[in-house]
């Protein structure tokens, strides 16, 4: 299994690019102008099915963790720290490959070098485009003296390399746990079975199983 770096990484060239709450950004359809002022701090997760059929994400803990064992797909996304222009508030940005690539490239770009001297727009297109996220950089500005002061606050209340660091397989296992509905996972990440005498499956299944009955 290849190595899984989590954490900040120290040159966005690191980052492994593969084909919340209040202080979360969420992008919106359309125009997306941020001011990026911190490195990518790296993690993996897994996208699994809870008991309604619902997509939800999870954090992979990498080595020896359950959702790979059963096969589930790894994905690499980034934290970063940004202003976010629509409120003028410093939030974290969760980010996925299409974007860090096109941050990427104005990083190398010599015209264009670190984020933190500019503005990005991280366009996002209607569900279904291709590409979805397109990123165009602004021209350079500085920042402002209030500007700096909301980073260095952010950066006092705000742990990006603890917030990518991976769980445990026990954790991952707990929150497998909770979306099959309560009932157990095994090491693999499958439900585990019922000790004898106690009903099997998910609690939808016990429930479904009880009104068929």
């Amino acid at each position: 299994m290849a190595e899984f770096k989590h954490g900040e990484l120290q040159d966005w060239n690191e980052a492994e690019v593969k084909g919340g709450g209040n202080d979360f950004m969420k992008l919106q359809e359309g125009d997306n102008v941020v001011r990026i002022f911190t490195s990518p701090y790296q993690f993996h997760v897994c996208w699994v099915k809870d008991v309604s059929g619902a997509n939800k994400k999870l954090r992979s803990s990498g080595k020896n963790c359950p959702l790979i064992k059963r096969g589930e797909k790894v994905q690499v996304r980034w934290l970063v720290g940004a202003i976010e222009r629509r409120g003028g508030a410093a939030k974290i940005l969760e980010i996925s490959s299409q974007i860090l690539q096109g941050l990427r490239n104005h990083v190398n770009d010599v015209d264009w070098g670190p984020l933190v001297g500019y503005d990005v727009n991280i366009k996002r297109g209607a569900p279904g485009s291709q590409p979805l996220y397109t990123v165009l950089g602004k021209p350079h500005k500085p920042l402002t003296e209030d500007e700096k002061a909301k980073i260095e606050d952010f950066k006092k209340r705000t742990d990006l390399n603890k917030l990518t660091k991976p769980p445990t397989p026990e954790e991952v296992l707990e929150k497998i746990q909770a979306l099959n509905g309560g009932a157990p996972a095994n090491a693999g990440g499958r439900p585990a079975p019922a000790p004898a005498g106690q009903p099997s499956g998910t609690v939808e299944d016990r429930k479904s199983t009880r009104l068929n009955s």
